[in-house]
């Protein structure tokens, strides 16, 4: 069975997310357009640490990365080196080949991206984020052969930097984020593809952006939520954990993340009987770029350190491929380098703790 990573740099978030990497407000800045497809040939991750990938074509980071419910994670969006400038070329990969495949129909960087399946078919989502220095709400849907594209009634409020997740019959939900001045969002809006219309949620208790947005897989009787992870706001860098019920469109607080960050990749890691999920990366309190990585367990609310990557990075683009590995994708590097830089861990490599 082939295996491939699908990356469309032009669009952007959380999984997760894509700002500045400093200071309080976040800082919108160019995008561009593309999209990417690398085969990594059907083989799981070794066991017990992180692998290096296959690099992208080009350095990208600010991406947002989400699993299109079938074979392929798929990347939307993110920014180069060359910040100014703006590409549709697009890159299908085949045996470690990189070809075209077609593009978005917005530039876009520090967006968020969603899968929804249902009775209005499988749909990919790319939802705000920074389209030529401008604040968005733009929302943009592809189907599930990813061949075609379809411009959808904006998001009520524009934001860049947020998190999404899909994964609740045919609703996309939008969480937290960055407003045109910067501002720390709390705002949670879900869109409906059966009358296309947004509604407002209940609002995440703590406003931030650059969380890493993420569901957990519903296993062990537990039914799906959604975890807002991470983030920063105007008193500083987060560990903060909140979890979202579609079912009661309430919010509750889980146990925080062990290093407060932002800018993080989070992904499932659907450890057999422990549904969590995995944070790589970021950026802590005191600036510093990580390559630390932290899993959640959902069942017994508990946090593990896990192997840390080879390349500490932030404004990576983190989901889970076909075979259950994790992949952190591009992001910025210590030096303030774009990086190109693909990693993998299977979560099945490390035991679960004893309890």
């Amino acid at each position: 069975m082939q295996k491939y990573v699908w990356a469309i740099a032009g669009g952007l978030l959380a999984v997760s997310t894509g700002c500045s990497g400093a200071g309080t407000t976040a800082n919108p800045s160019m995008s561009m357009q593309q999209q990417t497809i690398v085969n990594r040939g059907g083989q799981s991750a070794p066991a017990g640490a992180w692998t290096i990938e296959k690099p992208l074509p080009m350095p990208l980071a600010g991406a947002a990365a989400v699993y299109d419910g079938f074979n392929f994670p798929v990347l939307f969006g993110g920014e180069s080196a060359q910040k100014h400038a703006q590409r549709n070329t697009l890159y299908e990969g085949d045996f470690f080949n990189w070809t075209k495949a077609p593009p978005l129909l917005h530039a876009r960087s520090l967006l968020a991206a969603a899968w929804t399946g249902g009775y209005f078919g499988n749909r990919l989502y790319a939802i705000g984020g920074i389209d030529n220095g401008k604040v968005v709400g733009t929302l943009e849907a592809l189907n599930e052969d990813k061949n075609q594209r379809y411009e959808l009634p904006p998001m009520p409020t524009p934001r860049y930097a947020l998190g999404a997740d899909g994964n609740f019959g045919s609703a996309a939900i939008a969480i937290g984020g960055a407003d045109s001045q910067g501002n720390a969002l709390n705002t949670a809006e879900a869109f409906n593809a059966a009358d296309r219309t947004w509604r407002e949620l209940a609002p995440m208790p703590t406003a931030r952006y650059g969380l890493s947005v993420v569901s957990e897989n519903g296993a062990r009787g537990l039914h799906v939520v959604i975890f807002a992870i991470g983030g920063k706001n105007a008193s500083g860098v987060l560990n903060t954990v909140e979890a979202y019920d579609p079912k009661t469109n309430r919010w509750k607080t889980v146990a925080p993340m062990p290093t407060a960050r932002y800018f993080a990749g989070a992904a499932q890691s659907n450890i057999p009987n422990t549904p969590g999920f995995i944070v790589a990366g970021g950026i802590d309190a005191k600036g510093n770029v990580l390559n630390t990585v932290e899993e959640y367990d959902a069942v017994h609310n508990t946090w593990t350190t896990l192997p840390p990557l080879h390349i500490a990075r932030y404004q990576i683009a983190a989901v889970q491929d076909m075979n259950g590995d994790v992949l952190a994708i591009g992001g910025i590097d210590a030096s303030g380098k774009v990086s190109d830089a693909v990693e993998a861990y299977n979560p099945l490599s490390t035991p679960a703790p004893a309890r």
